[in-house]
């Protein structure tokens, strides 16, 4: 016969646990009656449960709810013959509808062994390992000592992020953000387990970073032809405003924002990034006390902007399509070379004082004859090359784009339109005096 006591009943913390008054009293003896905690040994596997030798008359008998808290396929994964195991008692053997068995749980002291466990780790924040179970919105169902935990995604640091059905299995290092045993709650982070391990690491891989920034700052005002700092990365994490990238054989992340993607016009990082993307990305700058890695991955292509600039120039005439109507102007899609421009990163304007009104019709009636996606010839009326910006006019050609009338330059434009502007001032000050000395004469 085995002898009833557990042998870490002494050490079991298990407030609001109906066995927990039992297992802490160290009474027991070999009466089986429901809410006992019993020592036994495994005899046999069945497929709707185990059969557990406790002692009594019979074996008694685990269902497979009862083996874990979470599902399993097999009992022997979680109770291996060989070993002692303690059980909570369900019911007993007047009580139970399993021919006269006792019905008994593993996971009901598993679990309560478990949360005692998992609070003294939380209070010494010790990193532990967890198993992916299940990957769900949002992050990652784990289990860590036989309980079910969650890991959201922003705190993962795998392979494909949250999205990846082969991380089920998976170990993975965790340490505990929240833990409410009475809410079966409990809330894990991968991140910052992974930021301590490798906290040295980190530090030392910063600070090369910040060495090398600083030797092609030297180099580039000396000019000395710097060396680019480039890294490889992984695509981990993708947010409305960039992508946070893994670099390469560390465990730290970059940020590579979302105007830093591409030369074109990129509305959202996922056009052009996924998750578990392998990416080469220049390293723009590196703040080592909040390790912050900023990447671009467009500084390492070349600017479109350079090229096209030296095939097209102010005054030339060339096809564009009709992308939006406002109401200060068209903005139109240029097409040069079978080459979209705006989607290269420029943005051209045919703006209303560009558009010929012989009629002096109102903006919204001199805009009635545009529609969106009609084909149009234009002329470049200015480039902006600092801000990425083309100004276009029709007043000068035709719809065939025959230059119809002088074009003035647009210094002497802009040298008019100061002067109107001078003119207009002087006007609105002279107005201002004569107002002031009508208002100080004598009635």
């Amino acid at each position: 016969m085995l002898k009833q006591k557990a042998p870490f009943a002494e050490q079991l913390i298990a407030e609001n646990n109906p066995f927990a008054s039992l297992m802490e009293s160290g009474q027991y003896d070999y009466h089986f009656a429901r809410g006992q905690i019993v020592a036994g040994v495994v005899v046999e596997y069945r497929r709707e449960g185990v059969l557990i030798d406790v002692g009594a008359k019979s074996e008694a008998f685990v269902p497979m709810k009862e083996v874990a808290d979470y599902a399993v396929s097999e009992a022997e994964e979680v109770l291996p013959k060989g070993q002692d195991y303690e059980f909570f008692i369900l019911r007993d053997e007047a009580g139970s509808g399993f021919d006269g068995r006792i019905i008994l749980s593993y996971k009901r002291v598993a679990q309560a062994r478990s949360w005692a466990s998992l609070e003294d780790k939380k209070a010494s924040d010790e990193i532990f390992e967890a198993r992916i179970q299940e990957v769900v919105k949002g992050g990652v169902v784990v289990e860590v000592d036989g309980l079910r935990g969650f890991i959201p995604a922003s705190h993962l640091r795998v392979k494909g992020g949250s999205n990846n059905p082969e991380l089920v299995g998976e170990m993975i290092p965790c340490t505990i953000l929240e833990i409410d045993r009475q809410q079966n709650k409990l809330i894990l982070s991968q991140k910052i387990a992974i930021s301590k391990l490798y906290a040295g690491e980190r530090e030392r891989i910063l600070q090369e970073l910040v060495d090398a920034l600083r030797q092609y700052e030297r180099d580039y005002i000396e000019g000395t032809n710097p060396e680019v700092i480039k890294v490889r990365g992984e695509v981990v994490r993708i947010t409305d405003f960039g992508a946070f990238v893994k670099i390469e054989d560390t465990e730290i992340d970059g940020l590579l924002p979302l105007s830093e993607i591409s030369w074109k016009r990129v509305a959202h990082p996922s056009e052009m990034l996924k998750i578990g993307d392998t990416i080469v990305a220049q390293v723009l700058n590196v703040v080592p006390e909040q390790c912050r890695i900023s990447l671009s991955m467009k500084r390492l292509q070349q600017d479109p902007w350079e090229v096209i600039q030296t095939k097209i120039k102010e005054e030339d005439v060339v096809d564009g399509v009709i992308n939006k109507i406002v109401n200060f102007g068209v903005f139109i899609r240029i097409i040069f070379n079978d080459e979209i421009l705006d989607q290269c990163g420029f943005e051209a304007l045919l703006p209303l004082d560009e558009i010929p009104n012989p009629k002096e019709v109102n903006n919204s009636e001199l805009l009635e004859k545009f529609q969106t996606g009609q084909k149009i010839k234009v002329l470049i009326r200015k480039m902006k090359l600092e801000e990425r910006r083309v100004t276009l006019s029709t007043k000068y050609i035709d719809e065939q784009g025959n230059i119809i009338a002088p074009i003035p330059k647009v210094e002497e434009r802009q040298e008019r339109q100061m002067h109107h502007q001078q003119n207009q001032q002087h006007n609105q000050q002279q107005q201002a005096v004569e107002r002031s000395s009508n208002e100080a004469a004598p009635e």
